[in-house]
């Protein structure tokens, strides 16, 4: 497969750039999932909240990546995988400030729910764009993608500890390392040209997608 490819437009598709930014985007996911999850007892005893506010927080940064996903991951074909990628991008930023500047609960809580959807906006768009990047080798391509959601907890944890032991110990800036992976993958993905997806491609539209997929006997097992 080769590393650069046009589209219908006539503009150039660097797969690798496309391929190297989607990792760092899952990086920037997986830092925020570990960094929200650490400053928990931080946010509790700065903003003295009770053990359900702290839930509320911590649960927001958990179902808000699923409902991302939910809602957003079917229209990838008619949004475009790099309008995805562009709100990701901004939801990280939005989310991370909000709750930097946050003065108490609703902040904090809104703050987490926007960087969770964020988290979510990654993997609606980054796992049909490795797919369709690579089609002769998407199971080789999508393990190498998905590697770095452990990667990037690895990473980020490292970049925390290294602040704490330099002395920085203020949950600002932990929750701040996200902003380090979103603002790379930013200028790696947000002004590239993307292929369609592989539905669009093949003239394959929502509905009929969903047609099949309920046609199937393991997605009600699923389901049920």
């Amino acid at each position: 497969m080769p590393e650069n490819r046009s589209t219908e437009s006539g503009a150039s598709i660097d797969s690798s750039r496309l391929f190297i930014g989607s990792c760092v985007a899952l990086i920037a996911t997986s830092v925020a999932f570990a960094t929200v999850g650490a400053i928990m007892l931080s946010l509790k005893r700065e903003f003295v909240l009770t053990n359900e506010e702290v839930g509320w927080i911590g649960g927001a940064a958990l179902w808000g990546f699923a409902v991302s996903q939910l809602l957003f991951a079917p229209f990838a074909d008619t949004l475009g995988m790099r309008f995805l990628l562009r709100l990701s991008f901004v939801g990280h930023f939005l989310g991370v400030l909000t709750m930097i500047i946050a003065g108490g609960f609703w902040a904090l809580f809104v703050g987490a729910l926007v960087i969770a959807m964020a988290n979510g906006l990654v993997e609606a768009a980054c796992n049909p764009l490795v797919a369709v990047l690579y089609p002769d080798n998407k199971t080789v391509k999508l393990n190498q993608f998905h590697v770095w959601f452990p990667g990037g907890a690895v990473l980020g944890g490292l970049a925390a500890y290294g602040l704490d032991k330099g002395g920085v110990t203020s949950w600002e800036w932990q929750i701040g390392l996200v902003l380090i992976p979103t603002l790379i993958y930013g200028v790696l993905l947000l002004r590239e040209p993307f292929p369609e997806t592989e539905g669009v491609q093949a003239g394959v539209g929502m509905a009929e997608m969903f047609r099949a997929a309920l046609a199937t006997p393991f997605m009600w097992v699923m389901l049920i």
